[in-house]
């Protein structure tokens, strides 16, 4: 049907052609491009016409056309992707459209296969490569890989399916331990009917020693006595190494031969015997493994011996106060340095050392002393140091200053308070002249001093103890040591209290029970405050959980009476600060505020005390009266009471 369509187009376009008037000289070319199997048009085709070079390109209906020719031969060739290539001859009639149709075949794609590469070199080292295969026909194809005989050589894959235009890789493999000699083989890979030859080829790596040297060169410079070098094999076989042409008798190596496995190395040592050096040295040695010689380049700077002698200073200057200053010679040269000092012959002064011998890089600390108890003026002076050739000057100065001790006491008072019995204090002196001290007074017999007299050199100290026997003390101290250093005294006031031993035996204890025993521990003045201090201990009333003890007043309890403090000047006093086994009670407690709730175990002595504010400084005892409360039921004390009764107060 498409055939007919095209086929009646041509026509109606014939037609049109042969009514253009005869008169024109002109003529044209028309056409139509379709496919010789299915009768489609053939798009994007190119025609060309010659002579002329003409191009256009077909339409989407197929068709072309070409106007204006003069009248003559032509050939008209047409081209399209895909299809083969076709041309025809046309004669072109003055006042004529002449006809020329193409029906293109399509072009027929071979069946190839592309490998690449065609050949793999393994060399001595590799152990595998890959090739890679195309299929550049229009068809899919199975495809095998035959080895041979190749134990050495593997693949994989060995055999598969490869698409039109698709790419696969095959990856060759060597076993070296199968491999004793440089080999190859043919491998054959079949598709599309075809064979295609693969070339493998290996080589054996010959084992081989390798030497490196590193440095090459060995320069010792000014100094240096030491240096080295390294041999190393790079190879893969066993190195036999050896030293030749060491001519210089000053050289020497710690080694002269040796093996090396591979990958190893070794550190060889020269020494340089400098005294055995006449000149510069520039020279060589060569290390050789039989095959291969490196040389070893050595230099070194011959250095004529010498002293060098320097100073650490050229002034020294005692000031006012000094005794003592140092300076230091120094030998910076490569032989001994023989030295001494002139002019040291300066009255009031002393040297350390006056002469001596310096080995290279030594030093000698020289100490100046200067004797101010026997200096009666300045002193400006210079003396010399000399190595026998250089000579170098120091300038030593003093000021002459009248000479006086100055002493001083640290602390100037010792409290012994109420329990010490040593304590120390120390004399200094700052003034330039020693300082002759002595105690000048006489001392309580319960005070002893480490030492009584003593010598403190100008700008020190010295530490002398105070002992205390307070056994001996009779009351308490408050005197005065007199020390003088023969000019003036100076005064240590000691301070000590005599401890007050407390006794409680005059005072009367009421318990509230005889299964109850109860202690004074203390009571003591604390500032305007007075702390009470007992014990309570349970001696067979049995475990009781709830024993109370009221603050004055507040007592709630019918047929109890209510707690009562008072001192021996008839002072009555309330306290709401109490403590019982630890806890602390006071009026402000949100648990219990009427005073002490707490468990009463047995045998166990529990520690209780009381506080009483603004108590009366001349009170010399105190009484208290405790409300006590057992609620426990079945346990009944004797009394609703603990009381004490004049119990001094300290």
């Amino acid at each position: 049907m498409k055939k007919l369509i095209y086929g009646l187009l041509a026509a109606a376009m014939l037609v049109f052609c042969t009514c253009i008037p005869k008169e024109e000289a002109i003529g044209s070319i028309y056409g139509t491009v379709l496919d010789k199997e299915s009768g489609d048009p053939v798009r994007n085709a190119e025609i060309t016409l010659t002579p002329g070079s003409k191009t256009t390109v077909v339409g989407s209906n197929g068709s072309f056309e070409f106007i204006d020719l003069e009248a003559g031969q032509y050939t008209v060739a047409v081209e399209a992707a895909g299809y083969d290539r076709n041309s025809k001859k046309v004669m072109v009639y003055e006042g004529t459209c002449t006809t020329c149709d193409f029906h293109l075949a399509k072009t027929k794609i071979s069946q190839v296969l592309e490998v690449t590469p065609s050949s793999l070199d393994f060399g001595t080292t590799q152990t595998q490569m890959s090739v890679t295969i195309s299929n550049k026909g229009d068809k899919e194809t199975e495809w095998t890989l035959d080895l041979g005989n190749a134990k050495w050589l593997s693949a994989s894959p060995l055999s598969g399916r490869i698409g039109a235009e698709k790419s696969q890789t095959i990856v060759f493999e060597v076993d070296r331990s199968l491999v004793s000699k440089e080999t190859s083989a043919v491998v054959s890979l079949a598709a599309f009917g075809n064979s295609y030859p693969i070339t493998v080829a290996c080589a054996v790596k010959q084992s081989k020693a390798e030497m490196s040297i590193e440095p090459g060169v060995l320069d010792f410079g000014e100094e240096e006595t030491s240096k080295s070098f390294t041999i190393s094999n790079t190879g893969d076989a066993d190195l036999a190494w050896n030293v030749k042409n060491l001519k210089e008798t000053c050289l020497t190596l710690s080694e002269s031969e040796g093996n090396l496995k591979p990958g190893t190395n070794k550190v060889v040592q020269v020494g340089l015997d400098r005294e055995k050096m006449t000149s510069d040295l520039n020279t060589s040695f060569v290390i050789t493994d039989g095959s291969t010689d490196k040389e070893i380049q050595v230099k070194a700077t011959h250095k004529v011996k010498s002293a060098e002698m320097s100073l650490s200073t050229s002034y020294i200057d005692f000031g006012e106060n000094e005794t003592t200053r140092t300076f230091t010679i120094s030998n910076t040269g490569n032989a001994d340095l023989d030295w001494s000092l002139l002019n040291t012959d300066i009255p009031f002064l002393s040297f350390s050392s006056k002469s001596g011998v310096l080995t290279p890089g030594s030093s000698k600390t020289i100490t100046i002393r200067l004797d101010r108890n026997t200096m009666t003026e300045s002193i400006d002076a210079t003396i010399l140091a000399s190595d026998g050739t250089n000579e170098f000057s120091i300038r030593i100065v003093a000021d002459y200053v009248v000479l006086a001790p100055n002493m001083v006491l640290s602390p100037k008072t010792i409290d012994f308070g109420k329990d010490e019995t040593v304590k120390t204090f120390a004399i200094s002196n700052t003034g330039n002249a020693d300082l002759y001290w002595e105690v000048t007074s006489s001392l309580p017999g319960c005070i002893t001093l480490s030492q009584t007299s003593g010598v403190v050199w100008a700008g020190g100290s010295q530490n002398v103890q105070v002992s205390l026997n307070r056994e001996l003390m009779q009351s308490d101290i408050n005197t005065a040591i007199s020390i003088s250093d023969g000019t003036r005294t100076e005064r240590l006031v000691v301070v000590a209290t005599k401890p007050v031993v407390e006794d409680y035996s005059s005072a009367e204890v009421i318990s509230c029970d005889g299964r109850v025993d109860v202690q004074i521990v203390s009571c003591k003045r604390n500032g305007s405050e007075l702390e009470f201090n007992y014990t309570l201990t349970n001696n067979g009333l049995g475990p009781i959980s709830d024993l109370r003890i009221f603050f004055p007043n507040k007592c709630n309890l019918s047929g109890y009476e209510q707690t009562i403090i008072y001192d021996n000047l008839g002072n009555e006093y309330d306290s709401y600060k109490y403590t019982f086994r630890g806890e602390i009670y006071n009026n402000s407690s949100s648990t219990y505020n009427r005073g002490i709730t707490d468990d009463f175990p047995e045998a166990l002595p529990c520690k209780a005390s009381l506080s009483v504010s603004d108590f009366s400084p001349n009170a010399k005892s105190i009484n208290i009266k405790l409300s006590v409360c057992i609620y426990d039921y079945g346990v009944n004390p004797a009394r609703k009471y603990i009381y004490f009764k004049n119990v001094p107060i300290y």
